[in-house]
């Protein structure tokens, strides 16, 4: 499976205890701000 985390702004996701979850599967996590529609979906 993908999974899309588009606003992780701290980079904090990955030192939580639930994202060993999601291991096994394909985790794309950015860290920035992105307004633009077209960009987001360009991201997922």
């Amino acid at each position: 499976m993908k999974v899309a985390i588009l606003g992780d702004y701290h980079d904090t996701l990955r030192t939580l205890a639930c994202f060993d979850k999601l291991a096994g599967h394909e985790v794309k996590v950015w860290n920035d701000h992105v307004q633009d529609v077209d960009a987001l979906a360009a991201r997922l």
